[in-house]
């Protein structure tokens, strides 16, 4: 297993329209992401995973605070956690959204 330190990663900065954010390209090494979410509004987020051939699908997320396995999200007072292994990419899609958001992630290799 290779250490890797803590990575940062911005899918959002403060956007007030629906979009797909910004790719997050798993390398080698890479587990899990950590994503957390700051809104001025309501949003709802899809967490996606892209495969081999380049498509997108829902992949699961753990709320770390209730231990449930979700896709999807519109709730800001938690984080959520995603297990990396074996993704070619990763991004936070927000379908709806009133106001602005950001989502961050914090990669653990």
């Amino acid at each position: 297993m290779t250490n890797l330190p803590m990575n940062n990663f911005t899918f959002h900065d403060r956007t007030s329209t629906i979009s797909t954010g910004k790719e997050l390209s798993v390398v080698s090494g890479y587990q899990t992401i950590n994503i957390d979410f700051e809104t001025t509004g309501t949003f709802t987020a899809q967490f996606e995973s892209k495969d081999l051939f380049g498509d997108w699908s829902p992949i699961m997320a753990v709320n770390l605070t209730t231990m449930t396995l979700i896709t999807s999200t519109s709730d800001v007072n938690s984080t959520y956690q995603v297990d990396l292994t074996g993704l070619v990419g990763f991004r936070v899609n927000i379908t709806s959204i009133t106001g602005t958001i950001s989502a961050m992630g914090k990669v653990v290799g």
